[in-house]
């Protein structure tokens, strides 16, 4: 239902807040007290290379420079939809060179554990991720999966491994 909320009010809005201020006035209307959503939406300006976003609850981006430099985008202040009258959104910009990747995924993935407990983490995404800076995004993708997957071993595999890339030409 949420896709389609957001399929709807993306046409509506401009602002990549307000599509989510309109979205969770939707899930709130819906009556349903025990259910909230995590969401990361945005609009990317290709031939600016600008990607304005407001996450809500979701992960924070992870900026692959093709100089070798692995970036979280600012964690600021986003609240999941669907609990709150006005959750606090914070709307954001970035601008890619060409050559960088944008990396947006789930918490499937910093969550995931090894054999041991441990997570995989933020850290080791940004490792992994440099190590295919110069890469198609599918390959990106591809190559972080099996690196997910080979840390959690036979380990528990309860969450989605969800992955989205961009490489800015």
């Amino acid at each position: 239902m949420t896709c389609s909320f957001l399929r709807a009010e993306a046409k509506r809005a401009t602002s990549p807040r307000r599509v989510l201020q309109r979205v969770n006035q939707h899930l709130l209307q819906m009556d349903k007290s025990d259910m909230f959503v995590t969401v990361l939406y945005g609009i990317l300006e290709t031939s600016l290379r600008s990607f304005r976003y407001v996450r809500a609850g979701h992960e924070v981006p992870l900026l692959v420079q093709s100089d070798g430099e692995a970036l979280m985008l600012p964690r600021v202040f986003g609240q999941a939809l669907g609990f709150l009258q006005q959750p606090e959104l914070d709307e954001q910009t970035t601008v890619l060179s060409p050559g960088d990747t944008l990396l947006i995924y789930s918490d499937g993935i910093t969550e995931a554990t090894n054999p041991a407990g441990e997570l995989f983490g933020r850290q080791r995404l940004q490792k992994a991720a440099l190590k295919f800076r110069h890469r198609s995004a599918q390959e990106v993708c591809d190559f972080l999966v099996e690196t997910v997957l080979s840390y959690q071993g036979k380990g528990d595999r309860s969450d989605d491994l969800t992955l989205f890339a961009m490489v800015a030409n």
